[in-house]
Formats: structure tokens, sequence, C-alpha cells
């Protein structure tokens, strides 16, 4: 039963709704399991067509409404611990040391990319952009780096004593 009804009712009530997500049942017995913005103004629309599917299956499947729920969102974050090693790696593939900045970082990449780029013309048996790779993953790794240190030291404006250990963490929303 699952099959065959679950794709039509998504339809039918996401006419209701500005938006909806889909999400696993929780047995073989449940049909849908979704989440519906629904804008203020449509709710009594969209409870009509929920009692209109109820009436419409003869009990056959049971709708139930649970909400309304408050406002929130979901995001996926990537957390990175960028210990002082790996940073000092990162800096040596880019010719850097301790002391660059991020300025340093920007310029050192871009001198090296211009070498590096499997698009400049490359001798036959090369690695293929290789290196480029590497290469950009340092840049990236530092950038994250130095955006980590700016996000950080902004948040503890204000307040005294840093934190004493030997990493900085990079956080980026991905969705």
């Amino acid at each position: 039963m699952q099959d065959r009804l679950s794709p039509c009712l998504p339809e039918q009530l996401g006419e209701r709704a500005s938006q909806s997500k889909r999400h696993e049942t929780m047995d073989d017995e449940m049909v849908l399991n979704a989440a519906f913005l629904v804008n203020r103004g449509d709710v009594d629309a969209f409870v009509a067509t929920v009692e209109a599917l109820d009436s419409q299956y003869l009990n056959a499947l049971h709708f139930r409404i649970v909400g309304p729920l408050p406002c929130y969102s979901f995001y996926t974050l990537e957390v990175t611990a960028l210990f002082e090693e790996f940073i000092a790696e990162k800096r040596a593939v880019l010719g850097l040391d301790a002391r660059s900045c991020e300025a340093d970082v920007k310029k050192a990449y871009h001198a090296k990319a211009k070498v590096a780029h499997p698009d400049v013309h490359v001798p036959a048996g090369a690695n293929n952009g290789a290196d480029f790779t590497v290469l950009n993953e340092a840049y990236m790794t530092l950038h994250d780096y130095y955006s980590a240190l700016r996000n950080s030291a902004s948040s503890r404006h204000g307040h005294e004593g840093q934190d004493s250990s030997n990493v900085v963490f990079s956080v980026k929303i991905l969705n």
C-alpha cells in the first residue's frame, strides 16, 4: 500500500504548502512522514485537504497533523580541528613560515598556482594536476584557518584570556 499511495499524497498536500520535506517512515504501517511549511493564511485550507484525504481513504489511512511547530532550521555543520602541526605542513606547501599572514598565503598560492595549474602547458608524463590539488588544499585549509582565527578573536573581544591550546576549529555551514 505504501508504494502505491505515498507518491500522490505529498502532491495533494504540497499544493497547500510553500515547502515540504519528506522523512523516513517509522515502520511498515506508515505510508508517509513529512513536514509541510504552511503559510498562516493557508492553514485552514491545508487542514481541510487533510480531512478530505482522510474521508477519501475511508479510514484505510489515518491522517494526523502534529503542529503547528515553532519555526526552526536545520543546518549541516562541518567542524574541522586545525592543529598547529597540520597548519605548518600546509604553510610549507606554499613555502611560508609561521610569521606569514593571510595576504602572504594568497600571494604565495597565486604564484605557485600559475605554474602548477593543469590548464598551463605541462610536459608529457607530468602528474596531471596533482600538484595543483595539493596547493589548492593547502590554500583552502589556510584560508579556513585565518577565517577561524578572525571569528575566534571577534567572539573573544572584551573577554580576558585566550585559548592556550594549539588548535583552531573551523566551522562551515554546508547547506
